[in-house]
């Protein structure tokens, strides 16, 4: 895919997700936190890997609540380390700060190595059906996916969901895809 290609995509659905009001973002958001809820329950991860919403991205932070009552798991979210994406565990909100770019992450804590996520929500600006996807273009998920040993999920609205993205070389598909409408294991 060429970088113009890449830019364009992203540009048209940064755009639309930017775009909806507010109330449905809501009730759409909700429906995603409702799905993260269920297939939580149905995978009974030891270690979640959640990321803060940003850029019209669903707002799954009622997940942080409700995944930081429970002593049976580790949260985690990553926090930008020079280049890379470093995971920390969170007792509370209160663990977080303003990172680097503007989005909330770990102060400080117990690191947890990619390889210890059994569940990780991962979240781009499109995904498509064989679970590839495309993000801001930083390339910070595309370093920390390969290291994940457990199941990758892509959280977005339903209308970020593409037929077909092409790929580069380097590109870890995720292991299901999860909107409002669905839950889906990628076609392999």
């Amino acid at each position: 895919m060429s970088l113009s290609e890449k830019k364009s995509i992203r540009s048209l659905l940064l755009e639309k997700r930017k775009s909806l009001d507010k109330d449905l973002y809501s009730y759409l958001s909700a429906k995603v936190v409702d799905n993260c809820l269920r297939f939580i329950e149905t995978k009974r991860p030891r270690t979640v890997l959640l990321f803060w919403p940003i850029a019209g991205e669903p707002d799954i932070r009622p997940l942080f609540d409700h995944l930081l009552q429970r002593e049976d798991l580790t949260l985690t979210l990553p926090k930008v380390e020079d280049d890379d994406l470093s995971l920390y565990a969170i007792k509370s909100l209160e663990d977080l700060q303003v990172g680097k770019y503007k989005v909330m992450e770990p102060i400080n804590g117990l690191r947890i190595e990619p390889q210890q996520v059994d569940l990780a929500f991962v979240p781009g600006l499109a995904f498509d059906l064989k679970g590839y996807r495309l993000g801001f273009g930083k390339g910070f998920y595309d370093k920390l996916l390969p290291r994940i040993r457990g199941e990758k999920v892509g959280v977005c609205f339903s209308f970020q969901v593409l037929e077909e993205l092409p790929r580069d070389t380097w590109d870890v598909p995720v292991d299901y895809i999860l909107t409002e409408d669905y839950i889906k294991e990628v076609e392999r």
